[in-house]
């Protein structure tokens, strides 16, 4: 259908979308050439794409349209599908990823600030003007610090107007004159009491369309509280001596104290603010957080007296180990006067040199017990030294990987685009990585860390082995042990970089994104797994590190591919195309046979044949001719292959390119054709294999092939020792796409299709998992043996009970205590059933039953689902799936788990249809 045809070709062209420079390859009338109808027939086409919420449409001259997942999966999430222009698409960008994030650029940020941080934001993000924010912490923890910032932070993202007020309102001031305050916070008309000759604005009018920040608001008694209840409940305020006229204000509230908030607190005051922040105290924060604090402090310093500063290690030493009552600010104090002291002593020195004899006396720590080496030489810095390199100074080790990381950023920022990455840099990126493994690895033996390190690599080797399962895929070589010792020694130590390298960070890590998705992908969810367990708060680096490794090893090479070949007349001229495209395509996809002018065709196909037999063509092969006699190979060709082969003639360099593209995609061989062919129109011969196919059985799951394959093995030995038919685990997204067009298709017989979601593929039956575990099933499954004895259908019968019990189900997909995990979810279902008055058939109580079991393995591995289709209208079920959460209590209660609500949501399809992971309609 052409339809389906453009949705596929959008889909293709989309993640190539750039917004600054958009080809006409998105526009109807580029479309109707492409597929060669009427240019109001195309657009007739698209404008229904648009209705069916599938493609985006940008209504500018010309009118561009998009496919809608393809976009948001290289861009951003958006709800609409209509946009005046491209600005007005990208003004949906969420904040969180095009925002200035100037948190990210304080010290502690991603450590003991991070929950606190996420908190401050979130506050001000909240739609229809934040939410009212009390930040909390001892004297001298950055409360007012952070107060400012989050004016900054709303202004550069556009939350408020650049030019917003920020009001700074001390309580304190008032505690004991209510009137006074009342007066001063919300103003008042003229004659309101003695005195008020005029009317005046109070701080809630100044801060009106900005921020009001009341410090010290524990100063304030319960009286004085309730007089904040009306603006808080309903954004109004009244001028004292009037409480006729409301005034409607859009102001954020963010309160600061320092006092328990329960004893300085009424109830009902709390109970308005629905973001409370706790910072911590500067000795609750880890010591390299302090050592950055202390290094940042005397650079500051430095830039106030405009001279370099030498630091002795007694001095630093001393600093570290010294405990601040007044937290952050009493830190600053005693360094400010630390390099005041030394600088009057050396007013004409360049260089200012600080020893423990400038430190205020009352902060000498005489009970300081020096328990490591201290160094023998001062620390220099200025106003322009990267203090990153000074938190790893003196040690080794962190300095080796301090100067990679600065070696790979050096590496990147020389590339000729910042948003590419060059063959021969990201070669040179690896050597750097090797280097530092193999240093990490044999040069730190003498240190007595083994037994962590072992414990290190045990949690690492059962996700990465887990991870594998579920990417079918395998790496290759001793990787478990360089990453462990990487991340042991990452773990001791956080790197806080300077804006510039944080700039770089991100674009290093935006460019292997795109460029290795599924490499990206397993690392983001082998850090989810794993950071809890060692102990490790993974940065952004540690990302890059891990992507650019683990694509190194060959996760994923040609085994899954479609093979290529080119063959050509001439000295070197398939070598050079095939050269060209494999460099370009970053991939040795084509393998080139040059061939003499007058070779015969029988010739050409020996080399084929010797070709076939020394590789895996399994999933078809492509061979790309130039002219003449090679064409006409196939009529050599047909008794010898069990696989199909395709033929395309008039091979060119653009024509390998656009095949090599859809190898790496994965493209089976019947797709190639139909997308190269319509561009090129070079002539091309398909053959199958003309033997008899062999039987086969799919298996497949919604949530991976790591689970189709523990089903394909429960299958295995059920059916496939007794009758000659193959069990195959194939990816589920792959035959919903392709409805029995993928190649298996073609090498199979594909008599059934089991798992745990029908992908609906005409003429092939499905069979549920849950009616396997049930019985259901085997009749249907028996049916499609023909020609087999009662005695043969007995046996299989009989392993089919064996092996699909519930209970041997669940301890084939999922490394739980069976028994443990069905009395719980049975407790579930019966706590499901009292609280909704309902029962549920046997079919979804077995769904269920494997469903949860599988979910409840998920969340202790902490790698959820991610998303659902209907997970932006879930405030609609909201009853349904609070009823779901209060069933499953016991889960979470017994597993020290939290369910998300995207896994809320598909608890609630199985309950609502009929099999697990139903489809909405």
């Amino acid at each position: 259908m052409i339809k389906q045809k453009i949705l596929n070709y959008l889909a293709n062209l989309t993640p190539f979308f750039d917004p600054e420079n958009i080809s006409n390859v998105f526009t109807a009338s580029h479309i109707a050439v492409q597929f060669k109808i009427k240019r109001n027939t195309a657009s007739l086409y698209l404008n229904e794409l648009v209705t069916q919420h599938k493609v985006i449409k940008i209504i500018s001259r010309p009118v561009y349209f998009l496919h809608k997942s393809a976009f948001e999966k290289q861009f951003f999430h958006i709800t609409d599908y209509q946009f005046q222009n491209v600005s007005d698409l990208f003004a949906n960008k969420p904040l969180n990823e095009n925002e200035n994030d100037l948190f990210s650029l304080i010290i502690g940020h991603n450590q003991s600030l991070k929950k606190p941080i996420e908190q401050l934001k979130m506050a001000m993000i909240y739609p229809n003007g934040g939410l009212p924010l009390l930040i909390s912490g001892s004297s001298g923890t950055g409360k007012s610090y952070l107060a400012k910032l989050l004016h900054l932070y709303c202004t550069i993202n556009r939350l408020i107007d650049t030019d917003a007020p920020f009001i700074v309102f001390n309580c304190a001031q008032y505690a004991n004159n209510p009137e006074l305050l009342t007066s001063n916070l919300f103003g008042y008309v003229k004659g309101a009491f003695t005195g008020a000759d005029n009317a005046k604005e109070g701080a809630f009018e100044h801060a009106n369309g900005g921020i009001l920040f009341l410090d010290e608001v524990h100063r304030l008694n319960g009286e004085n509280q309730e007089k904040l209840f009306t603006f808080l409940d309903n954004g109004i305020i009244n001028r004292m001596g009037d409480t006729k006229n409301n005034i409607q204000l859009q102001v954020r509230l963010i309160f600061a104290t320092t006092e328990n908030l329960n004893k300085h607190f009424i109830r009902t005051f709390l109970r308005r603010i629905p973001v409370q922040v706790v910072l911590p105290d500067l000795e609750n924060r880890t010591k390299q957080e302090k050592e950055q604090l202390i290094y940042f402090m005397f650079q500051n310093e430095a830039k106030l007296i405009q001279r370099k500063l030498s630091i002795s290690p007694q001095t630093l030493a001393n600093l570290k180990n010294q405990q601040f009552i007044g937290n952050i600010g009493s830190l600053e104090n005693v360094i400010k006067n630390t390099v005041a002291s030394a600088f009057a002593k050396q007013t004409c020195q360049d260089v200012i040199k600080i020893t423990i004899y400038d430190i205020p006396q009352q902060f000498i720590n005489q009970q300081f017990i020096q328990t490591t080496p201290i160094n023998t030489t001062n620390i220099e810095l200025d106003q322009n030294t990267d203090l990153s390199y000074l938190e790893h100074y003196h040690n080794p080790i962190y300095e080796m990987i301090y100067d990679t990381y600065i070696r790979l950023f050096t590496l990147f920022t020389n590339t000729p685009s910042s948003h590419e990455l060059n063959h021969q840099n990201e070669s040179k990126m690896l050597e750097e990585i090797d280097h530092l493994f193999d240093k990490l690895i044999f040069e730190t033996q003498n240190l007595h860390y083994q037994q962590i390190i072992s414990y290190i690599i045990n949690h690492i080797t059962n996700e990465l082995q887990y991870l594998e399962q579920t990417f079918n895929i395998q790496f290759n070589g001793n990787y478990i042990c360089a990453i462990s010792y990487y991340l042991y020694y990452r773990a001791n130590f956080n790197f806080q970089f300077n804006q510039i390298t944080h700039d770089t960070i991100n674009s290093l890590q935006q460019t292997l994104k795109k460029k290795t998705p599924q490499i990206h992908r397993l690392v983001k969810q082998l850090f989810q797994a794993i950071e809890s367990k060692i102990d490790i708060q993974a940065q952004p680096i540690d990302h890059i590190i891990l992507t650019l490794y683990l694509n190194k090893m060959g996760a994923f090479d040609n085994n899954g591919f479609t093979k290529a070949v080119i063959l050509a007349h001439g000295y070197a001229t398939a070598s050079s195309i095939a050269n060209v495209a494999n460099r370009l395509l970053e991939k040795n996809i084509f393998e080139a046979f040059d061939m003499p002018i007058d070779i015969k065709p029988q010739e050409i196909a020996n080399k084929v044949i010797d070709y076939i037999e020394r590789h895996d063509i399994s999933h078809g092969l492509l061979i790309l001719v130039d002219m003449g006699s090679l064409k006409d190979i196939y009529q050599f060709l047909p008794h010898t292959i069990t696989s199909p082969i395709a033929i395309i003639n008039n091979v060119s360099t653009q024509i390998a390119l656009n095949i090599g593209s859809l190898i790496l995609q994965h493209a089976y061989l019947e797709k190639i054709i139909e997308e190269v062919i319509p561009q090129n129109i070079p002539e091309h011969n398909i053959i199958y294999p003309n033997h008899n196919k062999p039987k086969a059985i799919i298996t497949t799951c919604a949530t991976g092939i790591g689970t189709a394959n523990k089903i394909k093995s429960l299958l295995t030995d059920s059916i496939s020792s007794i009758l000659d038919i193959e069990i195959i685990a194939y990816d589920f997204e792959a035959l919903d796409r392709d409805k029995g067009t993928d190649t298996i298709f073609l090498l199979y017989n594909v008599i059934a299709i089991v798992g745990t979601l029908d992908p609906s593929i005409s003429d092939i039956p499905f069979i549920s998992l849950e009616e396997l575990v049930s019985g259901n099933s085997n009749t249907t499954l028996l049916s499609l043996f023909k020609q087999i004895d009662r005695k043969t259908i007995q046996e299989i019968n009989n392993r089919m009970i064996k092996n699909f019990s519930l209970e041997r189900v669940i301890e084939s997909v999922t490394i739980l205590d069976s028994s443990k995990v069905i009395n719980y979810i049975e407790q579930c279902i019966h706590h499901y059933e009292i609280i909704t008055h309902q029962s549920l058939s046997n079919d979804k109580k077995i769904a269920l039953y494997i469903h949860l079991s599988c979910l409840i393995e998920r969340l202790v591995r902490n790698v959820p689902l991610e998303n659902h289709l209907y997970q932006n209208h879930s405030q609609c079920q909201k009853i349904s799936l609070e009823q779901i959460k209060e069933a499953c209590s016991v889960i979470e209660t017994v597993y020290s788990v939290k369910i998300p609500e995207v896994e809320l949501l598909y608890i609630q399809d199985i309950i609502k249809h009929k099999t697990e992971f139903s489809k909405l309609p």
